[in-house]
Parts: structure tokens; C-alpha cells; sequence
């Protein structure tokens, strides 16, 4: 972080009417080039919008005073977030969560583009990733034409349109996708804020950082859509009570059923494939991601607890959470089925530790106290994704050894895909958490 004169920075308040230390966050940036219509002049009007819309509804009556504080946030991408936290570290603790938007307004029929809506990083598995599926699944369902439904008497084109009276009429195409970074979200997402994040943002956009980024490639009807996800996100988790816990848990817990059994399937896919001809190695790999699999759904499943005020509410999510914890087994004993099956071998292999492993598993990290000297100091390595080495010091939290943090995000790359974050290597994150050792970032115990 270089020293700068300023940081463009300007916030909104909804006051909460009885809790203020879990305040949502809805995050946009205005730095950029003009004319910058999509990005991200699209993200910074939405926000503008929904606090009017919400104020005036309030104020005329038609909406209660949410429960929890609702913040707006104008902000220099990314860096003033930074400085806002190195300035703030005890705010840490008075943030629910974070809607991000950028570039949330294109023509989608102008270059293919699709609207993408991020999970938060496995280093932070959250209730808010299932929460706005949820939303996000509505609204691409309501707002695509089926031919069944114009059978069933369903209102046409779309059952649940949102449309704007100056926009398109184009089907709204959207993706929720594993975690990015590049935009606001991140800050939230670091392992040392801990406040999770999404971010709505489309791509591919053949328009941004040119004087094309104009008008004539935007569209009001999915800048609505976007808005009405990004509005509907935060006014739910900001009177979100104990009588919704159980709603959110049961919500995350079938979605983690679909998604652990994705990863059971990427696992065999693994194996199948077995790109490093070793075929013991391959399972070894697979069947980490099925253990982490269901390590990362049980602490999204936990994380609805901080809703959960009644007895009855945190006996659901503990009843949850066994559920999921009781199935480990049986994952693990269709992975050896298929290892047995597809390698004609007679058993699946006996996992053990090698020297290597051994070693890294008595080492580690702990974050330094600072968030200022933490990210002035912190550094990267070549030949890893970006994305991968800001997991690697998320998952640092004076727990997990550097063996535990490898096995945690090489699960997380091959649950999303080799083309997705590359191929995760014991030695990169060696090497990674050792250089932030040497840069008194992290210290060992």
C-alpha cells in the first residue's frame, strides 16, 4: 500500500431499531474512468437506489425500521475498505455481512454476457452464500420463458418478471459461482476481518476500462434484477430473527447435500482420470476433498447459529450438523467402492502421512495482532493462483498447521476445478507461509 493523499470514501446509515453490532454492508466503487456506466457507475446508483427505496418505504409507513443497521458504502475499489479497517480494526466484530455490486448493468445480449454472483471462499463458508442463491434462483427462474409453464397458464413471457419500463426485455442469465476476488468483497472475505462477502458482477465485458463502458451497453431491466437481489439479500438478514434460523439452516443444509455430493463425484472424476499415474496418490487427493467437503459445510451450517437465540432454534442446527456429520462414512465407503472398481485394485489405499507432511504438520502460523503492518507487509509467490494464496493465509488462524491449510485448499481448487483455480502443490504452500514468516506477517508457535 503506497501512502496516498486521500481515499474517496462516503457511507449511508439505515438505523437499526434494536441491534447495532451486526450491521449489514452493501458495498459499491466510484473511482473509476469515465464514462464508466457499467463499471461502476451501475453498482453505485443501485446502492443509491435501494437506500431511497428503503429510506422512503420506511418513512412513508409501507416498511418497518429494520432490526439491524443497513450501511452504504461508496468507496475507492478495494482500498478504501483496506484503510477503513487499518483505521477501524474494532469494527470488525459490528458487521453481519457484505453485498457487493460491480457491474451489475449489461446489455447481456451485447458480448454474452452473464451476471455472476459469487459463494463466499471456503475459508469462510456462510449461511449469506445460500441465502442469496436462494434469491438469485428466483429471480432467473421468474425472469426466463418455459414452454411448460406458458402450458400451466403461467403470466408470459416470465411468471415473475422484473422489468424496467426503459430497459430490455431480455431473460435475465445469471451464475452463482465459487468465489473471486478482484472487486470490494474481498476485503470482508480476509481471514483477518472475517465479515463474509458476495459481489454481483458480470462478465465477460469486452467494454470495461474504455470509453465504450457508455449507455448504449447498459440496460435498466437488469440493473433492477441485480438490485432487487442485492436489496432483498440485506433486508432479509437485517430482520432476520430466531424464527428464521431454522429456515436458513434447513436451506444450507439440503444445499450441502447437493454440493457434497458434487464433490463425491469430482472425487471420483479424480480418480478416474488420475493425471499423475499414481493411482494411490490420486485417491489420496480425492478423498481429502470429501473430508473437506463436509468440514466446510458444518461450519457453514454453524454459522446460522449467530440468528439462532431460542433453545429450540440451536437444537435444529446441532441436530443439522449431525445429520451431515453421520454421512462422512458412507461418502468415504462409495469413494473405495470406486477406487476398487475402477482400478481393479482389491482395496482402496491406507492413508498415511509422508516425512514432508509430518514435518508441515508441526508447524503453525498465527497472524500478526496489526491489520496495518499485516497488509503492508504481506507478500505473494510466483506460479500460484492469486486466489489460492489469498486462501492459503485466510485459512491461517493459530489452528490449522500448514499441512491442515494445504489439505483445505487443494480441496477447495478441485471441488471448483482445475480451470477454475489451477492445481494447489504442498511445496507452493510451504513456500508461501514461509515467506510470511519471513516477512513478520505470520509468526509460528
Amino acid at each position: 500500500f503506497a501512502e496516498t493523499a486521500w481515499e474517496e470514501y462516503i457511507e449511508g446509515w439505515i438505523r437499526g431499531s434494536s441491534i447495532q453490532d451486526q450491521q449489514i454492508i452493501l458495498t459499491a466503487h466510484l473511482q473509476e474512468e469515465k464514462p464508466s456506466y457499467n463499471d461502476d457507475g451501475s453498482g453505485c446508483v443501485s446502492i443509491l437506489d435501494i437506500a431511497r427505496t428503503l429510506v422512503r418505504g420506511i418513512n412513508e409507513g409501507r416498511l418497518p425500521r429494520p432490526k439491524r443497521d443497513i450501511r452504504f458504502f461508496w468507496a475507492d475499489e478495494i482500498s478504501s475498505e483496506y484503510q477503513y479497517f487499518m483505521d477501524h480494526p474494532e469494527d470488525r466484530r459490528k458487521f453481519l455481512a457484505n453485498v457487493n455490486q460491480d457491474m451489475v448493468m449489461a446489455k447481456q445480449s451485447m458480448g454474452s454476457r452473464i451476471q455472476h454472483i459469487t459463494r463466499t471462499p471456503h475459508s469462510l463458508p456462510s449461511y449469506l452464500s445460500d441465502v442469496v442463491e436462494n434469491i438469485v434462483n428466483y429471480v432467473v427462474v421468474g425472469n426466463t420463458q418455459f414452454l411448460a409453464a406458458a402450458q400451466a397458464g403461467s403470466a408470459q413471457p416470465y411468471s415473475k418478471a422484473i422489468l424496467s419500463h426503459l430497459g430490455s426485455r431480455e431473460r435475465y442469465g445469471a451464475m452463482v459461482v465459487p468465489y473471486f476476488n478482484s472487486t470490494d468483497h474481498l476485503v470482508f472475505n480476509e481471514g483477518v476481518i472475517g465479515i463474509p462477502g458476495i459481489t454481483l458482477t458480470n462478465m465477460p465485458d469486452d467494454f470495461i476500462h474504455s470509453t465504450d463502458d457508455d449507455y448504449a451497453q447498459g440496460d435498466q431491466t437488469q440493473l433492477k434484477r441485480n438490485a432487487f437481489i442485492a436489496a432483498s439479500t440485506a433486508w432479509y438478514l437485517a430482520n432476520a430473527e430466531d424464527k428464521d434460523a431454522s429456515v436458513i439452516a434447513s436451506e444450507v443444509y439440503h444445499s450441502a447435500l447437493k454440493r457434497i455430493n458434487q464433490d463425491v463425484l469430482s472425487a471420483q472424476h479424480h480418480i478416474a482420470k488420475n493425471k499423475s499415474g499414481n493411482a494411490d496418490d490420486a485417491y489420496k487427493a480425492a478423498r481429502n476433498l470429501v473430508e473437506q467437503a463436509y468440514v466446510r459445510e458444518g461450519r457453514a451450517l454453524e454459522s446460522v447459529r449467530i440468528f439462532a437465540q431460542q433453545r429450540t432454534a440451536r437444537a435444529y442446527i446441532d441436530n443439522l450438523k449431525k445429520a451431515l456429520s453421520s454421512q462422512t462414512e458412507s461418502s468415504i465407503d462409495r469413494l473405495d467402492e470406486f477406487f476398487v472398481s475402477s482400478t481393479g485394485k482389491s482395496s482402496a489405499p491406507k492413508l498415511g502421512m509422508s516425512e514432508k507432511e509430518r514435518e508441515l504438520s508441526k508447524k503453525i502460523p498465527v497472524n500478526i495482532a496489526s491489520l496495518t503492518e499485516y497488509f503492508q507487509k504481506r507478500t505473494r509467490i510466483p506460479g500460484m493462483h492469486g486466489e489460492m494464496q489469498y486462501e492459503v493465509l485466510n485459512f491461517v488462524n493459530g489452528k490449522n498447521s500448514y499441512l491442515d491449510i494445504f489439505k483445505a485448499v487443494q480441496a477447495e481448487a478441485m471441488s471448483a476445478g482445475e480451470f477454475y483455480y489451477g492445481v494447489v502443490k504442498l511445496d507452493d504452500v510451504e513456500k508461501l507461509l514461509d515467506k510470511n514468516v519471513e516477512a513478520k506477517v505470520l509468526t509460528l508457535k
